[in-house]
């Protein structure tokens, strides 16, 4: 939704579909509206209107949250959103008199992030817990990547063996190569690669 304050009076303005995206009928005041915002990231606002006046670009771009109201017994709902706009001067001193900007609803990306972020978490504590590392080989192109187990299990950091299976069947024990590589399906010209039972 779009949005603009007065700074001399405080009082804003909004587009029509701030509830729909805000999911909150809008403060009268610019302090009201404050008092809505998660009240970790109240300071940042006004750091982010200050940091716009101070270097000349008027220009103002940050993420915000906001809680709203819940029935009784239940957690207040978390909205993230994402706020850019600018200052606009006037008057005799030539400080910021109005500042315009929209404001995007952008809790679905945040969730996402979270989720993948707490999935990668559970990805690495149960690749810890099987002393093994995960590799992905793309046989088209020979481009094999490989988690950072490796360096935990083999004593190879992430990038110090070629991401090839070339390079990786050099470091197999020469007694598991031919194993290792399996015989070619019918069809193919190259062989999976079985690394369940092999040296390095």
């Amino acid at each position: 939704y779009a949005w603009e304050i007065d700074l001399t009076t405080g009082v804003p303005r909004f587009s029509t579909n701030v509830e729909a995206i805000s999911g909150q009928t809008p403060g009268a005041t610019f302090e009201e509206n404050m008092r809505r915002i998660h009240p970790d990231d109240r300071t940042l606002v006004h750091e982010a209107f200050a940091r716009a006046e101070a270097d000349g670009t008027d220009r103002f771009d940050y993420e915000m949250r906001t809680l709203l109201p819940a029935a009784a017994n239940e957690p207040a709902e978390l909205r993230w959103f994402r706020v850019s706009g600018v200052l606009l001067r006037g008057g005799p001193t030539g400080r910021p008199v109005r500042a315009v900007g929209v404001t995007r609803n952008v809790t679905a990306r945040k969730q996402a992030a979270e989720a993948l972020r707490q999935a990668n978490e559970r990805f690495q504590l149960a690749e810890e817990a099987s002393n093994g590392f995960v590799y992905d080989w793309h046989v088209p192109t020979d481009r094999a990547t490989r988690s950072a187990g490796m360096e935990r299990v083999l004593g190879y950091a992430p990038g110090e063996v070629p991401e090839t299976s070339t390079a990786w069947l050099a470091l197999v024990h020469p007694a598991d190569r031919d194993a290792t590589r399996g015989p070619a399906p019918p069809g193919r010209d190259e062989a999976p690669m079985d690394h369940s039972q092999s040296r390095a």
